[in-house]
């Protein structure tokens, strides 16, 4: 289903729900085919407020967030994830490399911390061993 900056990518098969937040439309297109083809489920969102909302109505067992994108901070999308799903597994994102966009990705309860650009392959072994260790609502 897509509807404006929104992409919802279901396989129907995939019991783990992956969400990545991102500005940019080339970064997002490959991540969530590389998420989808690793046998999750994936929603792809380039617009972080509509990522807030979208929180606010469905469960994801991981998000993947840019820190620096137009409209809210990751930290934002953040804070949104710990407050209505607790449970998931957050990975942050960010290409800049000061040091304080991770430690306050970290402070604001993200599980993990990434540089741009991304390894894919690192990226899918952290999103395995991330489903393996969800605390998934009854």
């Amino acid at each position: 289903m897509e509807s404006g900056n929104t992409t919802e990518l279901n396989s129907g098969r995939a019991s783990v729900n992956v969400l990545i937040v991102d500005d940019s439309p080339e970064l997002l297109e490959r991540l969530s085919r590389a998420v989808r083809e690793h046998g999750f489920g994936c929603w792809a969102v380039s617009d972080s407020k509509a990522a807030v909302g979208i929180i606010g109505n469905e469960y994801f067992d991981i998000v993947i967030t840019d820190m620096i994108m137009p409209g809210l901070s990751g930290t934002r999308v953040i804070d949104a994830v710990r407050e209505k799903s607790p449970g998931s597994f957050i990975i942050a994102i960010s290409g800049n490399m000061d040091h304080g966009i991770r430690s306050s990705a970290l402070a604001h309860g993200a599980d993990v911390f990434m540089h741009k650009p991304l390894d894919l392959f690192v990226l899918l072994e952290e999103l395995t061993r991330a489903s393996a260790r969800l605390d998934r609502p009854d």
